[in-house]
């Protein structure tokens, strides 16, 4: 065979087969497999749908939520890229943020600075002290209380001592009971005083002492002194600093005397003369210099007092200037005793006695 007949012949390549030139048997496909049919899906049957009603309504199956689409090849829960723009985009937010910060900070440093050089100069240059004045009823001048006050022209408004004003003026100028400063920016300052009122005296020796309700020495000085206050006999003065608290003997004390003024003061005899307590089991009282009052112990001091008021206001109603004595030591009666003068008891005698019902009324309104 020759080198053109050696040659393949290019046939019917539709199969993609090549044969050569000397074949002369036909070429078979290999026998293929007929075509599978798809199974046959029987349908469903289809269930009538019933129309609602229209007072029953219509429910619906919540649908899921659809899921956000990832590109292809992106693995779940991986982040995507940002852009250029996003990228810069989150860069200018945070600067923003940063100088917002650096602002805030800024303000808040002058504020403080503004707030510091306020104080330093308020308390040093500004609102100054240019007059001082005082009110109120004292025996003292108004030198001698604006000098005890601790106050002084020049001085700071703010750092003056407003607060201890009243306890100096107390302690250094006895007849002042209290002060009140007001102060103003303008730099006035007001004392406003209130005078103390003698309400007890004792005899110490040669000389009397004087004290308020609170049991502070106003006064020390001759005997005749004590008649400006209910002299108390049977008490025995053991400190006396005119602006401090007196200090009695343990067998009277000054709570006592407070308490049984206050009996005093609650039932409105207020003009006691003396209070004798040599006895404390029989304490007696003179009021207004024309009453002696035996009231007793202390048991039921509150309505013995009570009634002694009343028949107090009755017989001054009937003659205000008659003397008496009113004993109160049995309870819920007054035994009432007119006299000519305060050493004559041949007077006739009357008895006064509360009832029963007015007694308790008038216990119930002590207690």
């Amino acid at each position: 065979m020759s080198e053109k007949e050696n040659k393949f012949i290019l046939g019917d390549n539709s199969d993609g087969y090549r044969r050569s030139a000397d074949s002369t048997q036909p070429f078979n496909l290999p026998p293929q497999r007929p075509a599978e049919k798809p199974p046959v899906q029987k349908p469903k049957p289809v269930r009538p749908s019933a129309r609602p009603s229209a007072a029953q309504p219509v429910r619906r199956r919540p649908q899921a939520a659809a899921s956000p689409r990832r590109k292809t090849g992106q693995a779940q829960g991986e982040k995507q890229p940002m852009s250029a723009n996003e990228k810069r985009r989150l860069h200018n937010e945070l600067r923003k943020k940063q100088r917002r910060r650096r602002q805030i900070l800024t303000y808040v440093v002058l504020g403080l600075a503004v707030v510091m050089i306020a104080g330093i100069l308020s308390l040093t240059v500004f609102f100054q002290i240019n007059e001082i004045t005082v009110k109120g009823d004292s025996p003292y001048t108004e030198e001698q209380i604006i000098g005890a006050s601790g106050i002084a022209l020049g001085e700071n408004i703010i750092r003056c001592g407003a607060d201890d004003v009243s306890a100096n003026l107390s302690k250094s100028l006895p007849y002042i009971s209290s002060a009140t400063v007001e102060r103003s920016a303008s730099g006035k300052v007001v004392i406003t005083v209130r005078q103390a009122v003698p309400e007890w005296s004792f005899l110490n020796g040669e000389q009397a002492v004087l004290i308020d309700k609170t049991g502070k020495v106003l006064e020390i000085g001759l005997p005749e002194i004590a008649l400006e206050a209910t002299i108390v006999q049977g008490a025995t003065v053991t400190y006396a600093v005119p602006g401090e608290e007196i200090v009695l003997s343990d067998e009277v004390p000054l709570s006592f005397v407070k308490e049984l003024g206050a009996a005093f003061d609650e039932a409105g005899i207020n003009l006691l003369t003396t209070l004798n307590l040599s006895d404390t089991d029989y304490i007696q009282a003179l009021y207004d210099g024309r009453y002696t009052l035996i009231v007793g112990s202390t048991g039921g001091i509150d309505v013995k007092l009570a009634l002694a008021a009343k028949v107090i206001e009755r017989e001054n109603e009937i003659d205000p200037n008659q003397y008496a004595t009113l004993d109160l030591t049995i309870d819920n009666k007054v035994y009432f005793r007119p006299e000519e003068n305060p050493d004559d008891y041949s007077g006739g005698e009357e008895e006064t006695s509360a009832p029963a019902e007015e007694a308790a009324d008038t216990q119930n309104n002590a207690q």
